[in-house]
């Protein structure tokens, strides 16, 4: 533990100047007009540095929004019913929006792995969702 107060103190201002640096490149971002091009560009460069599969932090913290059309293939998956499926795995709140029921994922892995990658939901497949607009 003393390591690491000690690394945070060393290490504390080069921190902090890196996260000003970090935090001026996005004002200016902000300050530009962004076009979907723009924002595609900036998203494929942070996600060269990021390996997400290997982070599944979203996966540990937030469930993710369903669609419909998302249910029959996991249930496929599990070899069981739509209905099942729902029943077991899915939370509808009272506006009809349908999420996970549980935090973390039911289909993360110990290892950090998604168990249903190559099916998983459209919600998780767009994750962060850096490279849309919302305008």
């Amino acid at each position: 533990m003393e390591d690491l107060i000690q690394s945070w103190k060393e290490n504390r201002k080069a921190d902090y100047q890196d996260s000003l640096e970090f935090l001026k490149v996005l004002k200016d971002v902000q300050k530009k007009d962004r076009t979907m091009s723009d924002l595609n560009t900036l998203h494929n460069e942070v996600f060269e540095e990021i390996d997400c599969i290997k982070c599944a932090n979203c996966c540990k913290t937030a469930p993710p929004i369903l669609e419909r059309s998302d249910i029959g293939p996991l249930a496929k998956h599990m070899e069981i019913s739509k209905k099942q499926f729902i029943k077991k795995y899915v939370l509808e709140d009272l506006t009809g929006e349908l999420t996970m029921n549980g935090v973390p994922c039911q289909f993360l892995a110990d290892s950090g792995e998604c168990t249903v990658y190559d099916i998983r939901p459209k919600a998780c497949r767009q994750f962060p969702h850096t490279d849309e607009t919302a305008y």
